[in-house]
């Protein structure tokens, strides 16, 4: 089925509609309601709620094998009659780059980071009609990684997360979403300590596939040589897992990311999403029913889009100013 492309200024209405109702859901008022169930049963109906589908792309039986330890956390917390804390991973304080070497990074805040405060909203809102003591959800920066695998600066991302700071206040979820950044609590020394606890003697192979090359060159931000590229993919993957063990200590609930790894659930970044929202610019296009969605333009489907911008001044807060609407090429 093919849609008609719409005016302009129609997009621009629909788009800036789109947009009142994402705040409208973030604002909403909560409803709650008395709980007088056992401290599992109301874990266990927290996490149902957590990974339907509009919270999780995994199906009930992909997300069950993580229910025994997320109800185990979920029901400590629920004894002690505190709010439910969840942490979700959301990425190192930067967007990688649409065209490397054309296009910097990104270290703007935008409609992803809006979404994801919407996606928290509604799931506050849900957990709160079981649960009346409610939620908070740190969202987790780990820019210190990314200083030490592609050499990109505090600086910048210590001023997406004053940004995303900023958008929280605005919106009004100061006091239920709070930002978790890497380089507020470990320095480099930290990670030389902790590399030398894990020790890192065995080496690792990584093969410098095309996939590998062109992941290295969108969050490094430009094109580089082959043998750049395998030394940075060699980095990663220890980098990470110091950052990773550091991080752990600091993380006293259920650990999320966007997408599922063998220890931590899945928490959708927007509706219908099943990515991660720092590998490109969440945009808004109509889908083949005419209806307008989010979705993720990265480096590999920039190409089949007609991109415009819409200015957001009138409806959203700073620091979001506006909004990437793209029409699918024939």
């Amino acid at each position: 089925m093919t849609v008609a492309a719409k005016p302009e200024f129609m997009v621009s209405t629909e788009v800036r509609g789109y947009l009142g109702s994402l705040l409208d859901t973030i604002r909403k008022p909560l409803t709650t309601a008395p709980w007088a169930r056992g401290e599992r049963r109301l874990a266990s109906a927290v996490f149902d709620i957590l990974t339907s589908r509009e919270f999780s792309y995994l199906s009930r039986s992909q997300s069950e094998p993580y229910r025994f330890s997320a109800e185990a956390i979920l029901s400590e917390q629920i004894a002690r009659a505190e709010r439910l804390r969840f942490f979700l991973d959301l990425g190192a304080g930067y967007h990688a780059t649409l065209r490397p070497g054309v296009e910097p990074l990104s270290f703007d805040v935008g409609l992803g980071e809006l979404l994801v405060l919407r996606q928290i909203a509604a799931f506050r809102q849900r957990v709160a009609e079981v649960y009346s003591e409610g939620v908070s959800f740190v969202l987790v920066i780990d820019n210190m990684a990314a200083l030490l695998v592609n050499d990109i600066p505090l600086e910048a991302t210590t001023s997406y997360c004053r940004q995303f700071r900023s958008l929280i206040r605005s919106v009004g979820l100061e006091g239920v979403v709070s930002l978790l950044v890497e380089s507020e609590h470990f320095a480099m020394e930290d990670f030389e300590r902790q590399r030398a606890v894990l020790d890192y003697a065995a080496p690792r192979a990584v093969a410098l596939t095309d996939r590998v090359y062109e992941n290295v060159v969108r969050f490094l931000g430009r094109p580089c040589s082959p043998e750049e590229a395998l030394e940075r993919a060699l980095r990663y993957q220890p980098i990470i897992e110091v950052s990773e063990s550091l991080l752990e200590e600091l993380i006293d609930g259920v650990h999320l990311t966007q997408r599922a790894t063998a220890s931590t659930l899945a928490f959708r970044p927007f509706p219908g999403g099943a990515t991660r929202i720092q590998c490109g610019e969440v945009a808004l296009c109509h889908n083949e029913h005419g209806k307008l969605r989010p979705f993720l333009l990265t480096s590999h489907n920039v190409d089949a889009f007609d991109l415009e911008v819409v200015s957001t001044h009138s409806v959203l807060p700073a620091p979001i100013s506006w909004v990437r609407y793209g029409r699918r090429r024939p």
